[in-house]
């Protein structure tokens, strides 16, 4: 079975950006999920053309490669450094690729059980395909 990308409809987009969290940060872009989730019936359209062109081309475009790197700091001595963890502050429109293709992928694994195994999440046990 070969992976074949279907093309992204303005729904599929629509519903990611209705699913977004409008109270995390803002990227690089200066541009705040609550108000990327409040247009997301008016963006969903071009948002899935530009998605779609970005997958046939086989390009990502340089932008929603960018994100903000912050330290957060976990517990222990703050003048240590191990005690911090990266978070990175991505785009919303990053966000939104990267879901729609996790979400094409792990239909393709399902439907092909590529994975020998495939764990069910935290806490479950593994499951064979």
């Amino acid at each position: 079975m070969v992976f074949d990308f279907v093309t992204v409809t303005p729904d599929v987009v629509y519903k990611k950006l209705a699913a977004l969290n409008g109270m995390k940060a803002t990227g690089v872009d200066n541009i705040p999920p609550r108000l990327v989730k409040a247009d997301a019936a008016q963006l969903s359209e071009p948002i899935a053309t530009l998605f779609n062109m970005s997958v046939t081309q086989a390009v990502f475009p340089d932008m929603l490669k960018r994100a903000d790197v912050w330290h957060l700091f976990k517990k222990g001595d703050v003048s240590n450094v191990c005690n911090y963890r990266p978070v990175s502050i991505l785009l919303c429109l990053s966000k939104i690729f990267e879901g729609i293709l996790i979400d094409r992928l792990h239909s393709y694994l399902n439907r092909s059980c590529v994975h020998k195994y495939q764990v069910l999440g935290k806490g479950s046990a593994v499951k064979r395909c």
